[in-house]
């Protein structure tokens, strides 16, 4: 005969099971074997920090801001929104980033108090395909992480994600793709 703590503890472990089975079915993360290096760009950007979890939320609030912004000024857009990652302390569940959107450089950008400019420098990094919400694309981070790991491989701690999906448009999310990089310390 079970006890109640015997019945507890299995049905723990089964919700636990279930849910994680159900996680790891919503999202997929392929490591490639390859180095590839990221370009320099010219990009607008809007300053955040967040939890990892908080992350996506962030871009949402922001994308609508940053995107009129530039289109309503005639800003030429010169690639696919994206992110880097300026500190990620895990202690306490911290990120900062840069939400950017690549432009061509001009003498007359709209001037405000969110956006700002700047070149992004291009940088040799590992590269996984991330497909699924970009709400647990961290998920991506931790595997290259340990990809670098058990390759010898030094890097930054510092993911840069390129969005190729919106989900705004809503969809399949295991069909939004995002490619994240991890710069490799050189």
């Amino acid at each position: 005969m079970d006890t109640d703590f015997e019945k507890r503890t299995k049905s723990t472990i089964l919700d636990f099971n279930n849910a994680l089975t159900e996680h790891l079915e919503k999202f997929r993360v392929t490591v490639l074997d390859t180095l590839q290096q990221l370009p320099d760009t010219y990009c607008a950007y809007i300053p955040i920090k967040a939890s990892q979890l908080g992350k996506a939320k962030g871009m949402m609030q922001n994308y609508p801001i940053l995107s009129t912004v530039l289109v309503d000024n005639n800003v030429a857009l010169n690639g696919r929104p994206f992110l880097e990652i300026t500190n990620w302390n895990r202690k306490v569940d911290s990120v900062s980033y840069n939400f950017c959107y690549p432009i061509i450089k001009s003498d007359s950008l709209p001037q405000n108090d969110i956006i700002k400019y700047k070149k992004f420098e291009g940088v040799r990094a590992l590269k996984a395909i991330y497909n699924g919400n970009y709400i647990t694309s961290d998920r991506a981070w931790y595997a290259l992480l340990d990809y670098a790991k058990k390759n010898g491989m030094e890097v930054w701690e510092r993911p840069v994600e390129v969005f190729f999906s919106n989900p705004n448009f809503g969809g399949n999310e295991l069909d939004w793709i995002a490619e994240i990089y991890m710069p490799l310390k050189e």
